[in-house]
């Protein structure tokens, strides 16, 4: 539960306070310290964590922080496109903008290269397997949608440009009515 990763995230963080750790015992801490961070959403804090636990590892502990920080990067992409990401005041609601968009490009691509050093380092690693499979397919449906989308606009523009005709038209009848008025008079 959450109190749970609460307190355990604090005992990693006072843990690794302790300047007589042995470089395991911090990579350990880094480790864990970014699982806890994980399970309670601080992204932020778990993708510092993880990469922390990625300088001077050795395989084992870089294959495990290769793929949690692939999974970090993959929520923290996840979250942007979230409806209410951007203003708590409006939860239900969501603009998926270019921007948007494109940050969440950015961090399921550098996950998918987490995703692949950690096969790199463990061929047998079935969930980084599986996770790269899942963040391609996920990657590729955005990409088809956005090449859908500058088909779409044009369409959606017509209405506004012939409004915006219809308006300099009538502006237009307006003005020469007033003309003829001015000449009447």
């Amino acid at each position: 539960n959450r109190e749970n990763y609460e307190t355990a995230l604090r005992q990693f963080e006072l843990n690794l306070q302790d300047e007589k750790l042995s470089k395991k015992e911090r990579l350990g801490l880094q480790l864990g310290l970014g699982s806890s961070a994980y399970k309670l959403g601080d992204y932020e804090r778990a993708s510092k964590a993880f990469g922390n636990a990625l300088i001077g590892s050795g395989k084992n502990i870089k294959e495990q922080a290769h793929y949690n920080l692939g999974n970090t990067l993959y929520r923290q992409g996840e979250a942007i496109l979230k409806p209410g990401a951007d203003n708590p005041e409006t939860p239900g609601e969501m603009a998926v903008t270019p921007d948007k968009i494109a940050a969440t490009l950015r961090q399921w691509l550098a996950a998918l290269e987490h995703y692949q050093a950690a096969l790199k380092l463990n061929k047998n690693n079935a969930d980084a397997k599986h996770n790269i499979e899942v963040i391609q397919k996920k990657i590729e449906q955005i990409e088809e949608e956005q090449q859908q989308q500058p088909e779409e606009q044009p369409q959606e523009q017509q209405p506004q440009e012939q409004e915006q005709q219809e308006e300099q038209q009538q502006q237009q009848e307006n003005d020469q009515q007033e003309g003829e008025n001015q000449e009447q008079n």
